[in-house]
């Protein structure tokens, strides 16, 4: 999977998710995400040009996105509210899969 379409991806699905979950639960620190979301998909195409410090900057945005979803996560789990939990874990699994690419991009040559 090339960098680009890892951070497209995790993107889209940030934006998405992170709209679905305030329109369903009207949770406002959502708009973490949201806002890690829009910048990801403004740096994409430095991304797919290859340009490393905007790379590195959707790197460190896409950890601020994972560590933004940690606390929903968390309530979503003590709460034992498995639908909101199944879109978050969505959200958490494209942001590992977008982190790894993202690292392997970060250290090729």
């Amino acid at each position: 999977m090339n960098a680009y379409v890892a951070n497209l991806s995790n993107a889209v699905i940030l934006f998405l998710g992170s709209g679905w979950i305030y329109t369903a639960t009207g949770y406002k620190p959502i708009f973490l995400s949201l806002l890690v979301s829009v910048l990801l998909l403004a740096l994409n195409s430095g991304v797919k040009g290859g340009i490393k410090s905007q790379s590195n900057v959707a790197l460190l945005l896409t950890i601020l996105g994972l560590w933004s979803l940690y606390a929903p996560t968390l309530i979503a789990y003590t709460n034992h509210n498995t639908f909101d939990l199944g879109r978050l874990g969505i959200m958490n699994i494209a942001g590992i899969i977008s982190t790894i690419v993202l690292l392997i991009n970060f250290f090729k040559k």
